[in-house]
């Protein structure tokens, strides 16, 4: 079977000279279907396959999604960049905290004689700081 291109116009807008067949006609491929029903049903993809395959067996189904599955699909990226932005998020705090204590480590070792002395001396703790 050869691709070509194809596009869906409504039988009322076909031309009054086209005399052909209606299922003839190419023109009138629908790329895509919906199906609206009131609530989730079980076996949806089932009962659209065999009720397209019942209408024409030619059809063949290549997708079949649910609305929201569509709309998972649309949003892949902006889900990725926002999972990324908040690894890097959490790496940065992290570094954050470690640089903090590291600073506070260094500066307790390096008073560590100081504020020892000032304990023996009889200092207030707020006062030795």
């Amino acid at each position: 079977m050869k691709n070509h291109a194809m596009c869906f116009v409504p039988i009322l807008q076909r031309a009054a000279s086209d005399k052909r067949p209606i299922d003839k006609v190419g023109a009138l491929y629908a790329g895509t279907i919906v199906i609206e029903t009131a609530g989730p049903m079980r076996d949806m993809e089932a009962i659209a396959r065999k009720t397209l395959a019942d209408i024409n067996s030619d059809l063949t189904v290549v997708k079949f999604q649910t609305f929201d599955q569509q709309i998972a699909d649309r949003f892949t990226q902006e889900r990725m960049i926002s999972r990324l932005m908040t690894v890097f998020g959490g790496l940065a705090v992290l570094l954050a905290t470690v640089g903090l204590y590291g600073v506070t480590s260094y500066t307790v070792t390096r008073r560590r004689t100081e504020i020892s002395i000032r304990m023996a001396i009889g200092s207030a703790r707020a006062a030795s700081l």
